[in-house]
């Protein structure tokens, strides 16, 4: 431990270690005991002290060793584990990553897809979402958490897809318009939400493709997005641009679901701007 801590060509190593001195004997002995039975020291017998545990952050043992080592040998070992062990982060930014997890599981609780998404953009520079490389628990639960997103995100994608693939014109003709109003409205919606996950960008931009290259679906869905963007219309301006555009609407279509929706949407605005 001396040799360790002393060392000045191991101070580069040491810094990002956290060392610990346990006695083999007197009133360390049990705790040392726990400790190599946990991370399964190869020491038996009588073997030359000190018995060496390098173990990372999530508990993997990384080596096991006894008797002293030279300065190189030990820095070479030290260096190999520091290159297995992901990024180390500050507390700083491990409070970020923390804090991000927290808010996300919030928002999830609360059925904001959306919202819950968004939280990532605070850890976004600590390393691509769902993949950071870090063995630090809050890292692991960051993964964790953004990995169900990104299953939730992926499960309802492909869902969507296989329903779009039978909606496209002339594939199957049991399939009615209210059905692509339904699959294209759940592609919005899932968009929305699930849009600043990175690791969705192919499954998103296969429906996308899918959609651009059928006229009907395509139609439908610029007509959904301007019902849809119609809700978020606040300011006179905007509101009286939305109106413009529902209307095209209902020039193009006489009835139906999409008729139906844009007519609401109309008369919401309205209300809203009064009359």
């Amino acid at each position: 431990m001396n040799r360790l801590n002393s060392s000045e060509a191991l101070a580069q190593y040491t810094s990002q270690f956290v060392t610990v001195k346990m006695s083999t004997s007197g009133a360390d002995r049990k705790t040392w005991q726990e400790f190599h039975r946990e991370f399964k020291g190869d020491h038996e017998g009588t073997v030359p002290v000190p018995f060496v545990y390098i173990v990372r952050s999530d508990g993997t043992t990384m080596f096991t060793g006894s008797g002293m080592m030279e300065v190189p040998e030990m820095g070479k070992l030290l260096h190999k584990a520091l290159n297995q062990s992901g990024k180390l982060f500050s507390e700083k930014e491990l409070g970020k990553l923390v804090e991000a997890n927290q808010k996300i599981l919030a928002w999830r609780e609360k059925g904001d897809i959306k919202q819950a998404v968004a939280q990532l953009r605070d850890v976004s520079q600590l390393g691509p979402p769902g993949e950071i490389h870090s063995f630090a628990k809050p890292a692991i639960e960051l993964n964790a958490t953004v990995t169900q997103l990104i299953t939730e995100g992926r499960t309802a994608l492909t869902s969507i897809t296989a329903n779009l693939e039978k909606a496209k014109s002339g594939t199957d003709p049991d399939v009615t318009d209210s059905d692509r109003v339904k699959w294209l409205s759940e592609y919005l919606k899932v968009r929305g939400d699930f849009a600043g996950l990175k690791p969705l960008k192919r499954d998103f931009t296969k429906a996308k493709k899918l959609i651009q290259k059928d006229d009907v679906l395509s139609g439908m869905k610029k007509d959904l997005e301007v019902i849809l963007d119609a809700d978020s219309a606040n300011s006179k301006t905007s509101v009286k641009r939305a109106l413009k555009k529902l209307n095209s609407v209902l020039e193009k279509r006489t009835q139906g679901e999409i008729f139906d929706k844009a007519t609401a949407a109309i008369a919401k605005l309205k209300e809203k701007s009064g009359g």
